[in-house]
């Protein structure tokens, strides 16, 4: 995503339930990276192997939530 500048990373794993959520945060206007993506087949793995996806515009911040 370098188009957003900076982003931040985060992952939560849990064992005992056998997920792993990954996050991203990017700042700048209200922007959804995965709907803007022109790379079609990058999107298709991740929307093949999420469990949920979730886009959120918060305090000036892009945050986007997978699932896996």
């Amino acid at each position: 995503m370098p188009q957003y500048g900076a982003c931040s990373l985060n992952m939560t794993i849990s064992g005992k339930l056998g997920t792993y959520e990954l996050s991203v945060s990017y700042g700048n206007e209200k922007s959804n990276a995965l709907e803007n993506t022109s790379d079609e087949l990058a999107m298709a793995i991740v929307q093949k192997s999420a469990k949920f996806i979730k886009y959120e515009y918060s305090n000036g911040k892009n945050i986007i939530t997978v699932a896996l």
